[in-house]
């Protein structure tokens, strides 16, 4: 069980600020097993002109990770919750990720209509990223 808390200048998601430039207050929690499944939760203040009257993202997050031959895998669903948004924005996104030493991939595909966008179930997203240790770990 591991849980994180933060003040930051500006939430940012996909390059835009979820706050309006203003400090965000975030945390969450994680619990892990040791067979490789997990569950978790995240939150945010955020700027409730932008998001049809709720002033809090809450993420919520369950999945698997594991390893095969030397290659990471994570395969989850992701929830993003809204309370009190009108219309409602909420989006739920099932996500498999891969890794070999420094590169990984993870790809998001939402089940839902994405933050409110209607027919937009279906839509997808590709993360992509490498790591490299600058020196001392």
């Amino acid at each position: 069980v591991t849980g994180n808390a933060g003040l930051f200048s500006d939430y940012r998601f996909r390059g835009i600020s979820q706050t309006n430039k203003k400090p965000a207050f975030q945390g969450g929690f994680d619990v892990a097993h040791s067979s490789g499944f997990y569950a978790g939760n995240w939150n945010s203040n955020i700027d409730s002109d932008f998001f049809a009257g709720s002033n809090l993202e809450m993420d919520f997050y369950t999945g698997y990770k594991g390893t095969a031959g030397g290659i990471g895998y994570d395969v989850g669903v992701l929830t993003y919750y809204y309370p009190g948004s009108s219309p409602k924005i909420d989006n739920t996104e099932i996500y498999l990720g891969v890794s070999l030493g420094a590169f990984t991939a993870k790809y998001f595909y939402a089940v839902t209509d994405f933050f409110g966008f209607d027919n937009s179930d279906g839509s997808s997203y590709l993360d992509l990223g490498y790591s490299h240790d600058l020196g001392n770990g």
